[in-house]
């Protein structure tokens, strides 16, 4: 876990032994406590004095939201002090059910991230999203996630540096196409409706194509299926 201090964080940095820059927009300094701290385009990711205690206060809170809701969607990894702290706290309360994912904006400080802890055989159970919006909603393991209505807890230096990006996620609109989510239909309503896999059209035009005959014939089977779940939320016909 990273709320033990790596004596050996000195390798990430440069002669001067207090920071290094390996990228343009991306440096890291020694907190106090002798944790990486990750600085963003001048924008420092965790306290630098000490991550783990400010972790902590960011789990605290978000108690309430925690104690309720054992999937959290966090929006910001940082170096993922407060992700670790965040699914430390749901398993203690959830157990097995405990979930957290974690979007962030920057793809290079992900890629830093998952390299240090990869070196440094530290095991990361939560799920790491990055880049373009739609690709991320494309994930049959996002929409999955998505469905079970995850709280969304906000990483605030993050959002701060990167606030359009989240806004976008946050208010992207999926496809309605039934092709868009044919991959979360259960196998048996896939097969039901096979001739549709790759339709453009959403249910709700479906819907509207059928409701426009004034009765059904009684092969419409498929018609009577769309116009019955019209108005139904979408997770009740999936998983």
């Amino acid at each position: 876990m990273f709320d033990r201090i790596l004596s050996d964080n000195l390798e990430l940095c440069n002669n001067q032994g207090r920071h290094m820059t390996d990228q343009m927009d991306i440096e890291f300094r020694i907190s106090k406590t002798g944790h990486l701290v990750p600085i963003v385009n001048q924008v420092f990711m965790h306290s630098i004095y000490d991550p783990i205690k400010e972790a902590e206060v960011f789990v605290d809170s978000n108690i309430n939201e925690i104690e309720n809701n054992p999937c959290q969607l966090i929006l910001g990894l940082g170096f993922g002090y407060h992700a670790f702290k965040t699914l430390e706290k749901l398993k203690s309360l959830h157990g097995n059910k405990a979930k957290v994912i974690v979007i962030d904006a920057n793809q290079k400080l992900v890629e830093k991230f998952i390299t240090y802890a990869n070196d440094k055989n530290i095991t990361v159970e939560f799920n790491i999203y990055t880049c373009d919006v739609e690709k991320i909603y494309a994930s049959d393991t996002v929409l999955n996630f998505l469905l079970k209505r995850p709280q969304v807890l906000v990483h605030r230096a993050s959002f701060q540096k990167d606030k359009e990006y989240y806004q976008q996620f946050l208010q992207y609109n999926a496809l309605q196409s039934i092709k868009s989510y044919w991959t979360l239909l259960r196998p048996g309503l896939k097969e039901y409706l096979a001739d549709f896999a790759d339709c453009d059209k959403s249910i709700e035009q479906l819907a509207s194509l059928g409701s426009e005959k004034n009765t059904y014939q009684s092969q419409d089977y498929f018609m009577q299926f769309i116009q019955a779940i019209k108005n139904t939320k979408a997770e009740k016909i999936v998983l």
